[in-house]
């Protein structure tokens, strides 16, 4: 019987870990496209000059943020280079992941 508590409990806390990871993943992809679409309608509204305080100022938040979800989730940070690549969309050779 306590065996029984003790896996009850553990898939709980399992549980609860992992709403409040996926909460946290959803307020931070949230916050993120937030500050883009802020971005886009002033890029779009007027045509900045280079080094626009405000536009600046909204790219930096949302890459904060991106740092911040990518830690979440798991995958390198911005600035590891990893992102700096060209990605190739093409199928493989092979649709297995090795």
């Amino acid at each position: 019987m306590v065996h029984t508590v003790d896996k009850y409990r553990t898939s709980r806390l399992m549980c609860v870990t992992f709403s409040a990871l996926l909460y946290r993943t959803v307020k931070a992809a949230r916050a993120f496209f937030k500050e883009i679409d802020a971005m886009e309608k002033l890029v779009a509204k007027k045509k900045p000059k280079a080094g626009d305080p405000v536009v600046v100022g909204h790219y930096a938040a949302a890459l904060e943020i991106l740092d911040t979800y990518l830690d979440l989730v798991e995958l390198p940070p911005t600035s590891s280079g990893h992102y700096d690549k060209d990605f190739d969309t093409l199928v493989g050779e092979s649709a297995r992941i090795t």
